[in-house]
């Protein structure tokens, strides 16, 4: 007669221990050389999306300026991380003519020269080349760079 039960051959499916600790070192060790480049690329990216955004409220203040037939202006924040457009209408005043822009993951406007330069006549021309400055939190900067006639390049 033969007796049904477990043989003695059978082995537990799954893995072990040391299989699993190796396989965790493998994506240590890839995690620990691959972090590095990618959150170097993110900071990257966010500087790039800052003057995008930088680059946008210049040419919003322009446009403003030409189609209203007034001044108008980019004010940015004291901590630099947010953009207004302002138009000055007669008898009013300077007012705010679109959404401020907020810049985020830690990108600043860091310098307008010359200071109060990003203001555009009727025309939409600038009394002087004006340079911006922006930068990320790693310390990264580009800058955006305003002619006399208010065409912009990023350099």
């Amino acid at each position: 007669m033969r007796t049904i039960g477990i043989s003695s051959n059978h082995r537990e499916a799954g893995f072990t221990l040391f299989e699993v600790l190796v396989v965790a070192f493998i994506v240590g060790v890839l995690a620990t050389v691959t972090f590095p480049n990618f959150a170097s690329a993110v900071s990257a990216h966010r500087l790039t999306a800052g003057l995008r955004s930088t680059l946008g409220a210049i040419r919003t203040a322009r446009s403003s300026a030409i189609s209203r037939n007034v001044q108008a202006r980019v004010t940015v924040s004291d901590d630099g991380k947010t953009l207004s457009v302002e138009a000055n209408r007669p008898g009013v005043g300077w007012i705010v003519v679109s959404t401020p822009v907020a810049l985020e993951g830690g990108v600043t406007v860091s310098s307008v020269a010359p200071a109060n330069g990003l203001q555009f006549n009727g025309q939409g021309i600038v009394g002087s080349a004006v340079t911006v400055t922006v930068r990320n939190a790693r310390g990264d900067t580009r800058q955006i760079l305003v002619s006399l006639l208010g065409g912009v390049d990023i350099v």
